[in-house]
Protein backbone atom coordinates (compact mmCIF):
# COMPACT_ATOMS: atom_id res chain seq x y z
CA UNK A 1 0.00 0.00 0.00
CA UNK A 2 1.34 3.48 -0.85
CA UNK A 3 1.87 5.57 2.39
CA UNK A 4 1.98 8.61 0.36
CA UNK A 5 -1.81 7.96 -0.88
CA UNK A 6 -3.47 6.32 1.74
CA UNK A 7 -3.99 7.54 5.71
CA UNK A 8 -3.55 3.83 7.39
CA UNK A 9 -5.65 3.68 9.86
CA UNK A 10 -9.48 4.07 9.30
CA UNK A 11 -11.89 4.58 12.64
CA UNK A 12 -16.08 4.55 11.55
CA UNK A 13 -18.28 6.16 14.35
CA UNK A 14 -21.20 3.74 14.67
CA UNK A 15 -22.28 4.23 18.14
CA UNK A 16 -25.16 6.33 17.84
CA UNK A 17 -28.19 5.72 19.10
CA UNK A 18 -29.92 6.43 15.77
CA UNK A 19 -33.25 8.97 17.66
CA UNK A 20 -34.04 10.84 14.59
CA UNK A 21 -34.06 7.48 11.83
CA UNK A 22 -35.73 5.49 14.81
CA UNK A 23 -33.87 2.59 14.24
CA UNK A 24 -29.96 1.18 13.76
CA UNK A 25 -29.37 3.04 10.79
CA UNK A 26 -26.13 1.51 10.15
CA UNK A 27 -27.88 -1.40 9.76
CA UNK A 28 -30.49 0.27 7.25
CA UNK A 29 -30.18 -1.50 3.40
CA UNK A 30 -29.99 -0.38 -0.04
CA UNK A 31 -29.97 -3.32 -2.34
CA UNK A 32 -29.07 -5.58 0.05
CA UNK A 33 -26.24 -4.15 1.62
CA UNK A 34 -26.05 -2.19 5.24
CA UNK A 35 -25.20 1.72 5.21
CA UNK A 36 -21.96 0.98 7.49
CA UNK A 37 -20.88 -1.93 5.16
CA UNK A 38 -20.84 0.67 1.94
CA UNK A 39 -18.79 3.28 3.98
CA UNK A 40 -16.19 0.63 4.97
CA UNK A 41 -15.97 -0.82 1.21
CA UNK A 42 -15.55 2.52 -0.08
CA UNK A 43 -13.16 3.82 2.70
CA UNK A 44 -10.69 0.80 3.15
CA UNK A 45 -9.07 1.07 -0.37
CA UNK A 46 -6.47 3.93 1.77
CA UNK A 47 -6.74 2.13 5.11
CA UNK A 48 -4.66 -0.51 6.09
CA UNK A 49 -6.19 -0.86 9.41
CA UNK A 50 -9.99 -0.38 10.06
CA UNK A 51 -11.90 0.08 13.34
CA UNK A 52 -15.65 0.37 14.43
CA UNK A 53 -15.85 2.65 17.35
CA UNK A 54 -19.57 1.23 18.91
CA UNK A 55 -21.27 1.83 22.23
CA UNK A 56 -20.36 -1.77 23.14
CA UNK A 57 -17.93 -3.98 21.80
CA UNK A 58 -20.59 -6.79 21.20
CA UNK A 59 -22.58 -4.73 18.09
CA UNK A 60 -21.59 -5.12 14.33
CA UNK A 61 -19.85 -8.36 15.03
CA UNK A 62 -21.26 -9.60 11.79
CA UNK A 63 -19.11 -7.24 9.98
CA UNK A 64 -15.67 -8.82 10.56
CA UNK A 65 -14.03 -5.52 11.39
CA UNK A 66 -12.23 -4.68 14.84
CA UNK A 67 -14.60 -3.33 17.17
CA UNK A 68 -13.52 -0.83 20.09
CA UNK A 69 -16.33 1.04 22.09
CA UNK A 70 -16.84 5.19 22.84
CA UNK A 71 -14.28 6.48 25.75
CA UNK A 72 -16.06 8.25 27.30
CA UNK A 73 -19.78 7.29 25.81
CA UNK A 74 -22.41 9.33 26.25
CA UNK A 75 -21.27 12.42 24.78
CA UNK A 76 -21.59 11.95 20.70
CA UNK A 77 -19.11 11.98 18.24
CA UNK A 78 -16.23 13.16 20.34
CA UNK A 79 -16.16 10.64 22.58
CA UNK A 80 -15.86 8.13 19.30
CA UNK A 81 -12.94 10.66 18.15
CA UNK A 82 -11.21 10.07 21.68
CA UNK A 83 -11.76 6.81 21.91
CA UNK A 84 -9.68 6.16 18.27
CA UNK A 85 -7.00 8.85 18.80
CA UNK A 86 -6.39 7.10 22.01
CA UNK A 87 -6.51 3.36 20.57
CA UNK A 88 -4.46 4.74 17.28
CA UNK A 89 -1.78 5.92 19.75
CA UNK A 90 -1.28 2.97 22.22
CA UNK A 91 -1.48 0.23 19.47
CA UNK A 92 0.72 2.17 16.97
CA UNK A 93 2.20 4.71 18.41
CA UNK A 94 1.55 9.17 17.30
CA UNK A 95 0.36 9.70 13.75
CA UNK A 96 -2.80 10.61 11.53
CA UNK A 97 -6.19 8.91 11.64
CA UNK A 98 -9.43 9.12 8.99
CA UNK A 99 -12.62 9.74 11.27
CA UNK A 100 -15.99 8.81 9.15
CA UNK A 101 -19.35 8.42 10.22
CA UNK A 102 -21.25 5.28 9.93
CA UNK A 103 -23.77 6.96 7.73
CA UNK A 104 -22.36 8.77 4.90
CA UNK A 105 -23.92 8.62 1.89
CA UNK A 106 -21.85 6.82 -1.08
CA UNK A 107 -18.55 7.49 0.50
CA UNK A 108 -16.14 7.78 -2.40
CA UNK A 109 -12.60 7.39 -2.11
CA UNK A 110 -11.44 9.99 -4.11
CA UNK A 111 -13.06 12.71 -1.31
CA UNK A 112 -10.14 11.63 0.69
CA UNK A 113 -7.15 12.39 -1.65
CA UNK A 114 -7.90 16.31 -1.34
CA UNK A 115 -7.87 15.39 3.00
CA UNK A 116 -4.53 13.96 2.31
CA UNK A 117 -2.13 15.94 0.54
CA UNK A 118 -2.11 18.58 3.04
CA UNK A 119 -0.44 16.22 5.72
CA UNK A 120 3.20 17.34 4.56
CA UNK A 121 2.13 20.84 4.10
CA UNK A 122 0.10 22.28 7.00
CA UNK A 123 1.05 22.41 10.39
CA UNK A 124 -2.61 21.92 11.74
CA UNK A 125 -3.40 18.64 14.08
CA UNK A 126 -6.60 17.95 11.91
CA UNK A 127 -8.31 18.48 8.61
CA UNK A 128 -11.44 18.59 7.22
CA UNK A 129 -13.45 19.90 4.32
CA UNK A 130 -15.51 23.24 5.14
CA UNK A 131 -18.13 24.55 3.04
CA UNK A 132 -20.56 26.62 4.68
CA UNK A 133 -20.01 24.94 7.85
CA UNK A 134 -17.07 22.25 9.31
CA UNK A 135 -17.90 18.41 8.13
CA UNK A 136 -16.09 16.60 11.05
CA UNK A 137 -17.12 13.21 10.32
CA UNK A 138 -14.50 12.42 7.53
CA UNK A 139 -12.25 14.38 8.31
CA UNK A 140 -8.21 13.79 8.97
CA UNK A 141 -7.11 14.25 13.08
CA UNK A 142 -3.83 13.63 14.40
CA UNK A 143 -3.05 11.98 17.91
CA UNK A 144 -1.75 15.32 19.05
CA UNK A 145 -5.20 16.35 19.33
CA UNK A 146 -6.10 13.94 22.13
CA UNK A 147 -5.18 16.45 25.36
CA UNK A 148 -6.89 19.31 23.75
CA UNK A 149 -10.15 16.25 23.01
CA UNK A 150 -9.86 15.17 26.24
CA UNK A 151 -10.00 18.60 27.89
CA UNK A 152 -13.19 19.34 25.97
CA UNK A 153 -14.94 16.31 27.24
CA UNK A 154 -13.88 16.87 31.03
CA UNK A 155 -15.39 21.05 30.41
CA UNK A 156 -18.60 19.23 29.12
CA UNK A 157 -17.98 21.10 25.60
CA UNK A 158 -19.10 18.28 23.43
CA UNK A 159 -19.65 20.29 19.62
CA UNK A 160 -16.68 18.62 17.18
CA UNK A 161 -17.04 21.75 15.09
CA UNK A 162 -15.59 23.69 18.49
CA UNK A 163 -13.01 21.69 18.18
CA UNK A 164 -12.04 22.13 14.50
CA UNK A 165 -12.08 25.91 15.30
CA UNK A 166 -10.25 25.71 18.59
CA UNK A 167 -7.33 23.60 16.85
CA UNK A 168 -7.57 25.94 14.32
CA UNK A 169 -7.76 22.63 11.90
CA UNK A 170 -6.75 23.15 7.77
CA UNK A 171 -9.68 23.85 6.20
CA UNK A 172 -10.43 22.14 2.39
CA UNK A 173 -12.55 22.90 0.01
CA UNK A 174 -15.53 20.74 -0.72
CA UNK A 175 -15.74 18.17 -3.61
CA UNK A 176 -16.73 19.84 -7.06
CA UNK A 177 -20.83 19.65 -7.45
CA UNK A 178 -20.57 18.87 -3.20
CA UNK A 179 -22.23 21.29 -0.75
CA UNK A 180 -21.66 19.26 2.29
CA UNK A 181 -20.99 15.70 3.22
CA UNK A 182 -23.75 13.84 2.96
CA UNK A 183 -25.49 11.77 5.60
CA UNK A 184 -28.09 9.65 6.29
CA UNK A 185 -29.51 10.63 9.92
CA UNK A 186 -33.19 11.05 8.95
CA UNK A 187 -35.79 8.05 7.61
CA UNK A 188 -36.69 11.02 4.78
CA UNK A 189 -32.83 11.38 3.81
CA UNK A 190 -33.16 7.26 3.81
CA UNK A 191 -35.59 7.35 1.05
CA UNK A 192 -33.61 9.94 -0.43
CA UNK A 193 -31.29 8.19 -0.97
CA UNK A 194 -32.76 5.06 -1.80
CA UNK A 195 -34.60 6.74 -4.80
CA UNK A 196 -30.94 8.53 -5.87
CA UNK A 197 -29.20 4.94 -5.54
CA UNK A 198 -26.56 7.40 -4.00
CA UNK A 199 -25.52 4.08 -1.28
Amino acid sequence: MNKASNISHLYILSGGRSRRFGSDKALAEINGVPILQSVVDGLRPYSEYVTLITGQTKRYKEFGTRVITDKPSGVGPIGGLCAALTDRKVTHGEGWLLLAACDLVQPHKEWIKPLIKYITSTDARAIAYRGDQWEPMLALYHTDLLPTVDGMIRQHSFAMHRLLVQVNAQAVDLPDGQTGIPQVNTPAEFVTAQKLGTL
